[in-house]
């Protein structure tokens, strides 16, 4: 991302919104319930799906999306509903006939449908459109025309030299003790004047003796698996910093962990790999309970994330990681970025 592709102002960046589909949005019906959350980042709109079997794109740059509408939308299951309903009514001599106007007219939901320059077409589907689906849809449109048009913010010149302050937007710090615990540690790692190597040797020195944690030195199995499960997924110059296995046990290879390298945030869940530029870092938003902090977008799976607890790790191990990734996307990003500190429970809209 360069300077000139920051299309969102403090206030609008990090606002996300959740849309939850009716049972049955697929054939399948109890299992099939869709959920998205959708989410803005500085140059484009972050998507996260579950079930993940229908997550077909995770960010649509605004300057490649085309258009933005809103449709009325019915899930499969209702159709099937309907469709018996009215076949009754003609033995019922129209008995359920009102039965079938009420449900035909309350099980409407909407769509937001998304289609890029390209010509792809991505649908996501609300039961009933949360109380403020309209600002996030306008939000989203007007983001999409200043991106079109090539009307990027300009950042502040009058930066300030201390990272806390440049770097993040404290939009909401009601935090529990233990997340707060953590924000704090970050805070006194940041501001201590360590560079990110000494950053990197702290974080050493507090999880040496957690075998949930490994890093080049350790050279263990917990390693070697991670170095095998990623080995065709990161290039000759990245360099694995450190990895925390996510599962309840550690298989050889591991089935589930996060890692940090010189490059990125990496999720490895289900066989897949998902990752985070240190540079597309925009939010940081936290939980509790559990204790767990989120890296951008809040994943209705609940799969990438740091959960701190009893038998994993602390808010001191935890506010050390996330002075890293501060640390990291500071560096590597453009003037101007800012990351955004809030509530994961915090949305233009639910239900």
């Amino acid at each position: 991302m360069n300077e000139q592709e920051i299309y969102v102002d403090n206030d609008l960046l990090g606002q996300q919104i959740l849309f939850r589909s009716a049972t049955g949005e697929k054939f399948g019906f109890l299992n099939t319930r869709i959920a998205s959350m959708l989410d803005f980042a500085e140059d484009r709109l972050i998507i996260r799906t579950a079930p993940q079997n229908y997550e077909k794109v995770r960010e649509i740059r605004y300057k490649d999306i085309a258009s933005v509408n809103v449709k009325r939308h019915m899930s499969v299951c209702n159709i099937i509903l309907l469709s018996l309903l009215a076949i009754a009514s003609f033995f019922t001599v129209g008995a359920t006939l009102i039965i079938d106007l009420i449900l035909f007219w309350s099980v409407f939901g909407s769509k937001l449908v998304i289609t890029t320059k390209s010509g792809a077409e991505y649908s996501f589907v609300t039961l009933m459109a949360p109380k403020t689906f309209q600002d996030f849809t306008d939000a989203l449109r007007q983001t999409v025309e200043r991106a079109n048009s090539g009307e990027f913010l300009v950042a502040d010149e009058r930066e300030s030299e201390n990272i806390v302050e440049r770097l993040f937007i404290q939009r909401d710090m009601d935090m529990s003790k233990t997340c707060k615990e953590s924000w704090n540690i970050m805070v006194d790692e940041l501001c201590s004047g360590k560079t990110t190597d000494e950053l990197i040797n702290s974080l050493y020195e507090k999880c040496s003796s957690n075998s949930d944690f490994t890093y080049p030195e350790k050279n263990n199995t917990f390693y070697s698996g991670v170095c095998q499960v990623l080995s065709n997924a990161i290039g000759a110059d990245e360099k694995i910093i450190l990895a925390i296995n996510s599962a309840l046990r550690c298989a050889n290879p591991p089935k589930k962990f996060v890692a940090l390298t010189s490059e990125r945030i990496i999720f490895y869940y289900n066989k897949r790999i998902h990752s985070v530029a240190y540079e597309d870092v925009y939010k940081l938003s936290f939980m509790s309970p559990p204790n767990s902090w989120y890296v951008n977008s809040f994943p209705p799976n609940s799969e990438e994330m740091f959960m701190m607890g009893s038998g994993t790790y602390g808010a001191d191990i935890m506010g050390l990681i996330l002075a890293l990734i501060s640390r990291f996307s500071d560096e590597k990003s453009i003037r101007g970025h800012k990351i955004v500190i809030m509530s994961a429970n915090d949305k233009f809209g639910s239900y």
